[in-house]
């Protein structure tokens, strides 16, 4: 819901097979322990605790201390439409417009370590030159990016307090039932540590989508009022445990707002605590089980997901999972919907061997599946998820980061096409609105023939020599596109 310019909330979408689920894996919960705290605070309130007029007042003073407002700083580049040159021109008076501009953002997070481990939204702090948390108390501090995960729409922050910081302890989201009073702590429109109350309204949500992109995640959906500014403060139960992050608003309703549970932050903290989210890798393509599929298929229930596709020599593939399988177990967990699978596969661990459960002309029966690391961390823009290839996409494929391109090796039928000789180029196969590569005018079908002096081999011998050029540096580049070849240049984005 928070968005450069405070723009108004975002109308929560579907996800047309989005994926992604709830629950801890243990190894990963256990391997985190000590990244953060898992016990009911000394003064929350009790299980069986009777609710009077005091008790919101003494958690919100309780619990106010963890929870931090942060304010970023970004420069945005890019050129000028027609209206935003007459803007400029009536503000500025005539001359050319300014190619970058500064950008501020307002969120929230909280503290999970005593050494300045602080949790909120991807969507926060992405692309931020400058962070700072401010606490309760007027104190702030700088902070830095430890890791952040768009498809999950997480980030793990630090900064260097001068004492021991509150923490808040996180709870069990498994455990949490629809209908518990719950609380909401943030910065809404920049109003600080604003405190709201309400109820869990449902559990499970897998149709939501913040900023307008997809996340992955099965939400809990609370009415406790959760406005822009919100995104990734702390949604409390009445024993003061964090129980979800909150990441989204339906602007199109009256208090409805959505939180990631906190036992799918306890499941990402620990690699976001190295870096990044490595993922592991099913190799299908799903959909939805309708009822329709029930009747057709024979099956018990419209619970599950439908393998759409398997990609030849993928993991499924050796496992033995076939196109028409239907799959509702995954190690022991059940499978309810496309959401739940692609959880439990992401975050299986490569080399894992998994037992799944699946349904197959009716008949209900086990394969077991090696996992595989994911071919690629697809980047691409904010919020977009991991995903099988589509048949517009191939397993090679590689992002360029910094770039805001994905590319391909050249085929032999492509290259005789092209006139190109055998590992000659790489071809742009998408290009991020917005991105450096798109601002220099590359495009899909493009192909990269040199960079710098060295020509252009194949797709990992591109990435190692992006990987010599920092931030900002320069990148010249030969193109060929359209038949012609042309000599591009731009500057690597962060």
């Amino acid at each position: 819901m928070w968005l450069p310019k405070m723009a108004s909330p975002l109308v929560a979408v579907m996800f047309a097979l989005a994926l992604l689920g709830s629950g801890a894996g243990p190894a990963l919960a256990a391997e985190g322990q000590d990244l953060w705290t898992e016990r009911a605070h000394p003064e929350g309130l009790a299980d069986d605790a009777p609710l009077d007029m005091s008790s919101f007042a003494r958690l919100a003073k309780l619990l106010k201390p963890t929870v931090v407002n942060i304010h970023v700083e970004q420069t945005v580049r890019r050129g000028m439409r027609p209206g935003q040159r007459d803007f400029f021109f009536h503000f500025f008076g005539p001359g050319p417009p300014p190619r970058q501009f500064r950008n501020r953002g307002l969120g929230s997070g909280f503290v999970i370590n005593r050494d300045g481990l602080i949790l909120t939204n991807h969507h926060v702090i992405d692309n931020a030159d400058e962070i700072t948390v401010r606490f309760a108390d007027g104190k702030s501090y700088p902070a830095r990016v430890v890791g952040s995960d768009a498809p999950t729409d997480t980030a793990l922050l630090r900064i260097d307090p001068d004492d021991e910081l509150p923490v808040a302890t996180l709870g069990d989201s498994d455990s949490l039932e629809v209908g518990e009073w719950v609380l909401a702590i943030g910065n809404p429109f920049g109003l600080s540590h604003t405190v709201t109350a309400g109820i869990v309204s449902a559990k499970g949500r897998q149709d939501i989508a913040p900023s307008g992109k997809r996340v992955v995640a099965s939400f809990i959906q609370t009415d406790a009022s959760i406005n822009p500014g919100n995104s990734g403060g702390p949604l409390f139960n009445i024993r003061g445990e964090v129980i979800g992050m909150a990441t989204a608003i339906n602007a199109a309703a009256q208090g409805i707002g959505f939180a990631i549970p906190v036992n799918m932050l306890k499941t990402l903290v620990p690699q976001l605590a190295r870096g990044h989210v490595a993922r592991s890798w099913l190799g299908v393509n799903i959909r939805p089980v309708t009822e329709d599929h029930m009747k057709a298929l024979g099956l018990p229930s419209s619970h599950g997901a439908i393998v759409e596709r398997v990609v030849k020599g993928g993991p499924a593939h050796r496992g033995g999972l076939r196109a028409g399988d239907v799959i509702v177990g995954f190690s022991g967990q059940d499978v309810d919907s496309t959401v739940d699978l692609q959880w439990l596969a992401s975050t299986a661990r490569a080399g894992e061997t998994a037992t799944i459960e699946l349904y197959r002309r009716g008949e209900r029966m086990q394969v077991e599946v090696v996992m595989q690391p994911m071919p690629e961390q697809h980047g691409g823009a904010p919020g977009r998820p991991p995903h099988e290839p589509s048949p517009r996409e191939r397993p090679d494929e590689s992002v360029l980061e910094g770039v805001g391109v994905r590319v391909s090796a050249i085929d032999a039928r492509l290259g005789r096409r092209l006139g190109l000789e055998q590992g000659q180029g790489v071809v742009i196969t998408s290009v991020d609105r917005g991105s450096p590569a798109a601002e220099a005018g590359l495009k899909v079908g493009d192909v990269i023939l040199v960079l710098g002096t060295t020509r252009v081999t194949g797709v990992g011998q591109l990435r190692t020599l992006l990987g010599n050029v920092e931030p900002g540096e320069l990148i010249s580049l030969v193109v060929l596109s359209d038949g012609e070849t042309r000599f591009v240049d731009l500057r690597r984005g962060r």
